[in-house]
């Protein structure tokens, strides 16, 4: 179940975590290669080094998260606020903080270049004695995680001071690397497709690379994936289902140059549908709840609480235990019957003032595929 997934993930980050500095020598050494087979080359050599749990936050840290896209909020700090925190922090003007970012157009090589001028020159007491060889990597997520779950009221002075006493103890290097991951500009090269080429090298010789690609589609875990091919744990990633919680990676669509293609493959039938320009969202209903996914796995649930109640009363009326579809969210005109322009659409993708907007401009939710309907998979 959803709540054993989560649990054994849990379970995951206790103990055995290797080093901070290990990662650092890792992305490093991406950071200068730039061939995709290379990097794929070097992340199998360190999967085969390490333990499976330190492999797993690993992947996560590579792709500037610290768990799955869609069960944890992304940091996505803004450049803007990372100044702000450097000025603080190394007590600089603010006009050369953002020269130096101009000139350099990497808000982590700023940081590096500032806080090493800093400790040079002693012109700071604050900074201690440097940690980055003792700290843990899990030491790093837990700080991360804190910074995730603190909001509401002067939750941005905690967090610039979070973040100031773990930077206090690090190498201005390592603070370089946190810092783009912050602002979601890792600069290492490193995708999903990385990571999933990495990992099927421990199971080539047992599924073909198509399969690990549709198990990773039904669970976008890129941690737990990966922690299972380490394992060699074949049957596991076969017999992945889809599961209510947990989107499923939207299927791209194919273009052809002629409709006539399609015939030629001897397709049994074909079904024509309008094109609405909505955002695409993957609804996850039951009788007690439900969690909608944008296209980049992203839960936006709290953005939409009337197509959540709608949803659920489907799920009750039909009494549909779990259901999972494919569709896309459309503003619409209800007095003159017809759907909106996507701007207007997107007017309602923000997470602010949503109870005043709900009435102001209404969507609907168009379904086209579903899923998952009841315990039966329909992919």
């Amino acid at each position: 179940t959803h709540e054993e997934i989560n649990c054994k993930h849990r379970c995951l980050w206790r103990n055995k975590c290797m080093l901070f500095k290990n990662y650092i020598l890792l992305y490093d050494s991406l950071f200068a290669i730039s061939s995709r087979l290379a990097k794929s080359a070097l992340l199998y050599d360190f999967f085969q080094k390490h333990d499976v749990q330190s492999c797993q936050i690993t992947c996560y840290m590579l792709l500037g998260q610290i768990g799955p896209e869609y069960s944890t909020s992304p940091f996505c700090m803004s450049e803007k606020s990372i100044i702000a925190l450097l000025v603080r922090m190394c007590k600089k003007n603010e006009e050369a903080v953002v020269k130096l970012f101009q000139e350099t157009g990497d808000i982590g090589t700023v940081a590096e270049i500032l806080l090493e001028n800093e400790k040079k020159n002693k012109t700071l007491l604050m900074f201690l004695e440097d940690q980055t060889d003792e700290i843990s990597l899990e030491n790093i997520v837990r700080i991360f995680s804190d910074l995730l779950i603190t909001q509401g009221k002067d939750s941005r002075k905690l967090k610039e001071d979070m973040l100031i006493n773990l930077f206090s103890i690090l190498s201005s290097h390592a603070v370089c690397i946190l810092i783009r991951m912050l602002v979601r500009k890792m600069q290492i090269g490193v995708y999903d497709k990385t990571l999933l080429e990495a990992g099927y090298h421990f199971i080539s010789s047992k599924i073909s690379y198509e399969i690990l690609e549709k198990a990773y589609a039904v669970f976008p875990d890129i941690g737990f994936i990966i922690t299972v091919c380490i394992k060699q744990n074949v049957n596991q990633l076969t017999s992945l289902k889809p599961c209510v919680g947990i989107p499923i990676v939207p299927a791209a669509a194919n273009s052809y140059d002629s409709s006539t293609i399609l015939f030629d493959q001897k397709i049994p039938f074909v079904f024509c549908q309008p094109k609405l320009d909505g955002l695409r969202i993957q609804a996850h209903c039951s009788q007690e709840s439900v969690s909608l996914f944008s296209r980049n796995l992203l839960n936006v649930t709290l953005m939409y609480p009337d197509i959540v109640f709608h949803l659920k009363s489907l799920c009750c009326a039909l009494k549909i235990k779990d259901l999972i579809l494919d569709g896309e969210i459309v503003s619409y005109d209800f007095k003159n019957k017809r759907y909106d322009s996507f701007q207007k659409t997107m007017q309602r993708a923000k997470k602010n003032n949503i109870d005043a907007t709900v009435d102001a401009n209404p969507v609907v939710y168009v379904m086209f595929d579903c899923l998952l309907y009841d315990t039966q998979s329909l992919l």
